[in-house]
């Protein structure tokens, strides 16, 4: 009677497709946490923009605007600054500068804009 050599996995074979197995499940984890990271970052950076839009509109509709303000968007604090300069006879310069911190890193967002005005 003749014995099989083989009638199994054997014990190295579990181990070296766990660890093949853990690396991949590790893998996907890193990727979908940078994923995640990066979304979030565009969105911010979405908010600032959008937030820029508003105030050169409420600009363009000659509304008051304060040169500094705070506008807090999905619960978290947007710093805008608004600077001008008068570069020629009827032609303003504006700078849009928006602030945000996420995770302790500052970010920012800028925009230079002309517009013709009339005193």
């Amino acid at each position: 009677m003749k014995r099989k050599k083989y009638q199994g996995f054997i014990l190295i074979e579990i181990l070296v497709s766990l660890l093949v197995f853990s690396v991949g499940v590790l893998f996907l984890v890193q990727t979908i946490s940078s994923i995640v990271q990066s979304n979030q970052h565009i969105r911010d950076n979405y908010s600032a923009m959008l937030l820029i839009n508003n105030l050169l509109n409420r600009l363009y509709a000659k509304e008051i605007i304060l040169p500094q303000g705070v506008k807090t968007i999905q619960g978290k604090d947007f710093n805008w600054d608004i600077n001008y300069q008068i570069t020629l006879e009827g032609l303003k310069q504006i700078f849009f500068k928006v602030r945000w911190q996420s995770k302790a890193i500052e970010y920012s967002a800028v925009m230079e804009h002309q517009i013709i005005y009339l005193k």
